[in-house]
C-alpha cells in the first residue's frame, strides 16, 4: 500500500513548505478589526462558499491545480510512459488524450530510476509529435532521488524548486516523482536528496 511507503505527513510537509501554512485573516469583531491566526490546512464548513465549486484544472477532468495525484499499477504496466507523456503535454500546453491542459508553468520530473530511459522517452515524444527540442523549455528532469521521509531533504527540494522558478521567471505547475519506492535511510546523501 502506498500509505505504508509514504506517510501523509510527508505530503503535508511539502505542502507546508511550498505554501504559507499559517496566514492572517482580518475579522470584524463589532466595530474593531482584529487579526487571528488561520491554519490554511483547515476549512470549517461554515467558511465553504460557492467558489469551491469552481475547478481550476491542470489537465481537465484529470488533475486539479494544487492537488496530489498518483499513477499506480504493477511493474512494467506503463506508469512511467503515462507520467512522461502527460508531463510533456502539460509542459508544452498541448491537449492530452482529449483533456485540455492549463498552459504555462514549469514541469519538474524527478527521475529516481531509469533516467536514461526517461531521456529517450522525451526524445521519442519530440520526434513523434514533430516538436523541436527548443520547444521543451518548460520541462526539467531532475536526476537525484528525493527522500520524502527526510524533512531536511524536503526543505532542500523546496529551495531547489524556488531556485528553478526564480531562474526561469515562472512557477512550477507540476512535479512528477517517479518512482515512489523508498530510498534506504543508509544511502549516501548524494543518492537521497538534492
Amino acid at each position: 500500500m502506498i500509505a505504508e511507503l509514504i506517510p501523509l505527513d510527508a505530503y503535508r510537509d511539502i505542502e507546508a513548505e511550498m505554501g504559507s501554512v499559517i496566514e492572517r485573516e482580518s475579522v470584524r469583531d463589532g466595530s474593531s478589526q482584529q487579526q487571528r491566526r488561520v491554519d490554511a490546512r483547515v476549512v470549517w464548513a461554515d467558511q465553504i462558499g460557492t467558489s469551491f465549486l469552481e475547478v481550476n484544472w491542470l489537465a481537465k477532468g484529470l488533475i486539479e491545480v494544487g492537488s496530489l495525484a498518483l499513477i499506480y499499477g504493477p511493474p512494467k504496466s506503463g506508469k512511467t510512459f503515462i507520467a512522461t507523456d502527460l508531463a510533456l503535454h502539460i509542459a508544452t500546453g498541448r491537449e492530452w488524450m482529449g483533456c485540455r491542459v492549463r498552459s504555462g508553468g514549469l514541469v519538474v520530473y524527478v527521475s529516481h530510476e531509469g533516467t536514461p530511459g526517461v531521456m529517450r522517452r522525451i526524445l521519442a515524444h519530440a520526434r513523434h509529435h514533430d516538436l523541436e527540442m527548443n520547444t521543451l523549455t518548460r520541462l526539467a528532469v531532475v536526476r537525484f532521488s528525493l527522500n520524502l521521509l527526510d524533512r531536511k531533504c524536503i526543505a532542500d527540494f523546496v529551495a531547489f524548486i524556488r531556485q528553478i522558478e526564480s531562474e526561469r521567471g515562472e512557477r512550477v505547475s507540476l512535479i512528477v516523482i517517479d518512482t515512489l519506492a523508498p530510498i534506504p535511510c543508509g544511502a549516501p546523501r548524494e543518492q537521497r536528496c538534492c
